[in-house]
Parts: C-alpha cells; structure tokens; sequence
C-alpha cells in the first residue's frame, strides 16, 4: 500500500523529499524510471523561496519537471494539477480557500501531496483537505528551537533513504496531536513530529 500524503514539519522539507535516484521513488509513491517524475511546488510565499525549492529538486536528477505555480495569486484547477505526479505546497495566504478542496481532490485521484508546516497552520489551507486529511492538529500551537534528526520510525521509508543527519537552527514543529490515521515516521530530537505520512 502506498503511503503517499505526507506532512513535513521542516524549514527544510525539500532535504526530506528528496527521492533515491536509484530507487527511482518519487513523493507520490510511484516507481518510476530515473528522472521521470513530474512534480509541482505551489507555494504562496515570495517567489525566490519556491525558485530555491524548485532548483534543489531539479540537482536530484529525479524529476524531468519541477514547476512551480503561486497560490498566492490563483487557484490551480483539478485538471491542471492531474499532469503532475506529486504536488508540493507551503504558504500561508492562499489566494482560494477552495485550494483545500483541489488538493484533496487531486490526492483521490491518485496524486501525491506533500505538505509543508506553514500550509498547516490555522486556517492556511481550508476546504476538505482540512477535514479529512490534515494529518496534524492544526489549530494547535507551534514552536520552534534549535533541533536535529530524532527517531526513524519507519527506516525503509523512501522519504529518509540515504538521510542520516538534520539540524535546523529554527525548526518549526506544532505542538498538536495526529490526527486522520497519520503514521510518524521521523520525530524531531525533542519528539515532536518531523514527518508524518497517511496509508492511501
């Protein structure tokens, strides 16, 4: 069964989704030949985070597209996003409160979502993604500190293959519980959450 709605609670999530080339695994949870895999970061922050993130995915050699679309200013249809094999999203002022519904919509269709931690907070992303797939509470607070790499929980997890070490000066974590069958699969070295994926 593919695990493919995953929540990364990091400043550096781009590290976390990294794909094996070797493996030829992308974030949807599909096997496809090396360089394959279409992805899309929509993000609602300014555009030089989403180039940065877009440019780091594409030096991994896994992805024959990685585009970026702003949210921030539109809504992404349903078709639009079906091109794609996984969809990417951090932000916090979406231009839609419908981008929930999308996003939810895409995932039942077979796409990948992965979500970042600020797409996570209060009322960032709406609609039904909130309902029935957010996989963390949250409404809940949120910290950050000085953290590293805690547990694996899921060693032959694809999203840490090769991953070994993670320090974030300022690590953003919420402080809410998992909820809609989410699974941890790495926690952050004081035990909160770093990355949380949902059984399809």
């Amino acid at each position: 069964m593919a695990r493919d709605m995953v929540f990364i609670f990091s400043s550096l999530f781009f590290l976390l989704v990294r794909p094996a080339v070797s493996d030829r695994f992308c974030p949807s949870g599909l096997f496809l030949p090396d360089g394959n895999a279409r992805v899309i970061v929509i993000f609602s922050h300014e555009s030089a985070y989403a180039i940065d993130v877009q440019n780091k995915l594409m030096i991994t050699q896994t992805f024959s597209v990685v585009d970026i679309f702003d949210a921030g200013a539109s809504l992404p249809s349903s078709t639009y996003l079906q091109k794609y094999h996984a969809a990417l999203v951090f932000g916090s002022n979406f231009a839609s409160a419908a981008l929930g519904t999308v996003l939810a919509n895409y995932w039942d269709f077979g796409g990948g979502v992965v979500i970042a931690f600020d797409a996570n907070q209060g009322s960032s992303l709406q609609g039904r993604i909130s309902i029935d797939y957010i996989l963390m509470n949250g409404t809940s607070s949120w910290d950050f500190s000085n953290e590293s790499l805690g547990m694996i929980f899921e060693p032959m997890s694809p999203l840490l293959l090769n991953v070994t070490t993670l320090r974030a000066a300022t690590a953003l974590y919420s402080l809410g519980g998992i909820v809609n069958q989410g699974v941890v699969v790495a926690s952050w070295s004081n035990g909160r959450p770093l990355v949380v994926q949902r059984v399809r």
